[in-house]
């Protein structure tokens, strides 16, 4: 089965814009699994208070969560 990498993000919304400020990249191979784990790596981060949570597969939007959402 091939691997597929994903990009994690945690960011900020600055004039309506996703502003990233912290990342992980994520390999696995589909789209629910890369979210899931998205979410729990987010949940590691201290500064995600009012944090948008936002899952990238080649630049493409797979999820993006609301702050308090994830």
């Amino acid at each position: 089965m091939r691997v597929a990498i994903f990009q994690a993000s945690l960011c900020r919304m600055d004039k309506g814009n996703l502003v990233p400020y912290d990342s992980a990249t994520i390999e696995t191979n589909s789209g629910y699994d890369a979210v899931e784990k998205a979410k729990r790596w987010a949940l590691t981060v201290d500064d995600r208070d009012d944090a948008w949570l936002q899952v990238l597969f080649e630049g493409e939007g797979v999820a993006k969560f609301k702050p308090g959402a994830f």
